[in-house]
């Protein structure tokens, strides 16, 4: 495990912003993300709108984090029955996905 550092690309909301800039690096917003709790929090925004959700492993190879940091966070999910209890994945649920940002929420 080492440190991460994650870019965050978003691309302008404005529609005339938007064809002014396009092609150019103004067209896109990018904000470094440097802290564990920061990174950990992207990938897990990410990760849990897939049905699929994704290995445990990809948090842990991709933040640069143990899976522990994220673990109270884990157990109350699997509590509400927001993730599912699988071992090694972490998987949301269909009511996970139906509360999915009450999910989400939980590992901000």
């Amino acid at each position: 495990l080492g440190p991460v550092c994650l870019e965050r690309r978003a691309k302008t909301r404005s529609p005339r912003t938007y064809v002014e800039t396009a092609g150019t690096p103004a067209s896109v917003r990018v904000e470094r993300l440097t802290q564990p709790r920061e990174i950990g929090t992207e990938f897990m925004l990410n990760a849990l709108r897939l049905v699929e959700g994704g290995p445990e492993q990809w948090f842990v190879e991709r933040t640069g984090q143990p899976l522990e940091a994220v673990a109270a966070e884990r157990r109350l999910a699997i509590e509400r029955a927001w993730l599912a209890d699988v071992p090694g994945r972490l998987q949301p649920t269909s009511t996970g996905l139906a509360l999915l940002n009450r999910l989400l929420e939980l590992f901000v």
